[in-house]
């Protein structure tokens, strides 16, 4: 045994190193009122740190925790929420007078396995099935398909981002309070 001091003994654990265990073992109070504070900071904003609320909808904390600890209890909701957000994506929006849809050709069946497989890229890098078997299956081109499915991971990224710098900053502001 050396009397070495390491990279831990000088600094402690990183963001993702002390919520690893979460899933596994309870949190202690500390981090626990950290991830609350954070993800009110997400809905609701955080002016004295120049950001703004992204609302309700939010669901970057459950992502971040996904990726970082790899427990699987918020699966469901961030699947549930990915398929209500494509069917939202593709649906139509209001330009002056006219109508128009983001994606026409979407359909539910193969919307809800594009927004699956945009999870499963955040969640392990890549999908179970290629696009080209995708595409075969339901029978349309690349472009809807990828263009869904892309959309949904790159959101489903920049939430967990924004969660973890404000996760960041619920820290500090944590210890000052």
């Amino acid at each position: 045994m050396t009397d070495e001091v390491g990279d831990y003994d000088k600094r402690g654990k990183d963001l993702w190193q002390a919520y690893a265990i979460f899933g596994r073992k309870t949190l202690p109070d500390e981090l626990h009122s950290a991830l609350q504070l954070a993800r009110q900071f997400s809905i609701q904003g955080a002016p004295e740190h120049g950001q703004r609320g992204l609302g309700d909808g939010f669901i970057g904390d459950k992502v971040w925790l996904r990726v970082v600890s790899g427990a699987q209890v918020y699966d469901k909701p961030i699947y549930e929420w990915s398929m209500h957000f494509a069917e939202a994506l593709a649906g139509s929006y209001q330009l002056g007078k006219q109508s128009k849809r983001v994606i026409k050709s979407y359909k539910q069946d193969w919307g809800d396995e594009a927004a699956c497989d945009g999870v499963d890229y955040v969640f392990y890098g890549s999908s179970a099935v290629s696009v080209k078997a995708r595409t075969e299956q339901y029978g349309l081109s690349y472009q809807p398909y990828t263009k869904i499915r892309n959309y949904v991971a790159g959101v489903l990224l920049a939430q967990a981002a924004r969660f973890e710098e404000d996760l960041t900053y619920a820290i500090r502001v944590d210890k000052f309070t």
